[in-house]
């Protein structure tokens, strides 16, 4: 009877992922599709990094499990509250988050955010120590449906949308993406976005649900 009962919980679990997966890669088409129609609003509101990384630790939690994944948090006790739109914030971060998670088998996943004072910017780091990136690919990985390679996305799934998504959401808050990555090494995204995004007049505003548009 366990054993019966651990198999149906290990056949959910399964459907669950599968649906979990299918779900993310309509976000996926359905968030390009708006932002290259023009049909994508931002809404500004004042966004605290505490609860970004209470967000991305829940979601990292959920995804690494059956992984031998250590993940370092290099995160200020205090930063500036930022001015921006949290919803397509927290959709960046998460989409990074995932893609490490997804493409690491072993290591670690470390996540740094730190104010730059000088520039008033916001700067966002996801390190992993997973497969890689060759040098090759770096400058087509933000086109829309590139997958770096045929066997890699057969094993880790998705249509190569997840970092296109990324690329167009940092667009839309003013800011910018860079890479590093080295195959059999693992890469570092990099976020920088303006502390103060000036488009309308900021409101106050309780953070959004994850979205989970990742691909």
């Amino acid at each position: 009877m366990l054993a019966a009962n651990e198999l149906k919980l290990g056949m959910l679990a399964h459907i669950r992922t599968k649906s979990d997966h299918l779900f993310r890669l309509l976000s996926d088409l359905m968030m390009v599709s708006g932002i290259n129609a023009g049909k994508t609003s931002l809404k500004i509101g004042f966004v605290r990094v505490t609860d970004l990384v209470e967000i991305l630790t829940s979601l990292i939690e959920r995804l690494r499990q059956e992984k031998d994944i250590r993940v370092v948090y290099d995160v200020p006790a205090t930063l500036p509250t930022m001015e921006t739109d949290g919803l397509r914030l927290e959709q960046i971060l998460s989409n990074l988050v995932t893609n490490a998670v997804k493409f690491t088998e072993q290591g670690q996943i470390t996540i740094r955010i730190r104010y730059a004072s000088p520039q008033d910017t916001m700067i966002f780091e996801v390190t992993d120590t997973g497969i890689g990136i060759p040098s090759k690919e770096l400058p087509f990985i933000f086109d829309e449906f590139h997958q770096v390679d045929g066997s890699v996305s057969r094993v880790h799934g998705g249509m190569g949308l997840g970092l296109a998504v990324v690329k167009k959401l940092v667009d839309l808050l003013q800011g910018e993406i860079t890479v590093v990555s080295q195959p059999g090494q693992g890469s570092t995204f990099t976020v920088t976005l303006p502390l103060r995004l000036q488009v309308g007049t900021p409101q106050s505003q309780e953070f959004p649900p994850l979205m989970q548009a990742v691909g």
